[in-house]
């Protein structure tokens, strides 16, 4: 077995967590749970983790942050190389999360991040589906589509990517880690307690220019966390909105009296927004008036009328 450099302090503590679900440098089958599909790439990460649950992903992020280790996710292994190294970091191999579910109804399928499109394929062609899944059988759905999913289907369809309707997150809790009077601290802050997604205009600093950034507020300004900063400003409209959507909470704008306010008013537990413009309705509501209201249209004759002359009164007959 090759030798690590990466050590991280209380392992027990994560192996205790996920029993039977770490694999550690120390272990005999540490080779085999490293290796990635793509055998051309040597990974060395400072522990794995095969989750099976999101509870399991959820235990694995908290425990690498409290320890001050990354972490990387992994279906497959088949494009392992933009990982780079793997040092102080957790690998997260959710090869054991397979669960697929097909909804006829909505010609749609909700899979588990360790899924195989073979395994989508067939469960979809149970109702007479079919998936836009590459040409191999043992790509992982998640890797697959976040590179884009060419299919043979991709000509008339389009790209799996462009088809993914959810993402599903569990956001429960935030860490927020602070140093008071030199002494370091992680506070667990639930996300609830956080009022919305914020955008801001930052002053310049002697550490860092001006700019935008985005923050998750809380009441407490301490508590409060940037989520993304940018000195030009043309794609923070664009991230405030994702991590909005993502986080599940409103937008945040400042007020005239320096606080916060959503950037849309709400109607008990709607959100209230300016119409949009109505479309042309091509005819729908015409169809469905009366044959009564319906204007007479004019057809021309099939054939001229016959007129009889040399009689005491000119016949128009048909």
């Amino acid at each position: 077995m090759s030798a690590y450099q990466t050590e991280f302090k209380s392992p027990g503590r994560l192996t205790s967590a996920l029993a039977g679900k770490v694999v550690i440098p120390e272990h005999a089958r540490f080779d085999e749970a490293r290796r990635a599909f793509n055998l051309a790439i040597d990974q060395r990460p400072a522990a794995v983790v095969f989750p099976e649950s999101p509870q399991d992903v959820a235990a694995a992020v908290l425990f690498a942050r409290e320890s001050g280790l990354r972490v990387a996710a992994q279906g497959t292994g088949h494009n392992a190389g933009p990982l780079g190294s793997l040092a102080d970091t957790i690998l997260l191999k959710t090869e054991r999360m397979r669960g697929v579910w097909i909804d006829p109804a909505r010609r749609t399928a909700r899979v588990q991040a360790g899924t195989l499109w073979a395994e989508v394929v067939g469960a979809a062609a149970q109702h007479g589906l079919a998936a836009l899944a590459g040409s191999s059988p043992n790509v992982g759905v998640v890797g697959y589509t976040l590179g884009g999913g060419i299919s043979f289907l991709g000509r008339k369809y389009g790209l799996a990517a462009n088809r993914v309707r959810v993402v599903e997150l569990h956001p429960e809790r935030v860490i927020v880690r602070r140093a008071l009077g030199g002494i370091k601290m992680a506070v667990n802050v639930p996300l609830a307690a956080y009022r919305g997604v914020a955008i801001r205009i930052e002053k310049a600093t002697l550490d860092c220019a001006a700019g935008f950034a985005v923050v998750l507020e809380h009441v407490d300004p301490a508590l409060s966390l940037t989520l993304y900063r940018a000195e030009d400003g043309s794609d923070v409209v664009a991230e405030w909105g994702s991590w909005a959507r993502a986080l599940g909470m409103p937008l945040l704008v400042p007020s005239s009296d320096s606080d916060l306010r959503e950037a849309f008013d709400r109607m008990g537990g709607v959100r209230v927004e300016c119409p949009s413009a109505r479309r042309s309705r091509h005819g729908a509501l015409k169809a469905r008036r009366g044959m009564k209201v319906l204007r007479r249209r004019s057809h021309p004759l099939a054939m001229p009328p016959k007129i009889h002359r040399g009689e005491r009164e000119i016949i128009a007959r048909n």
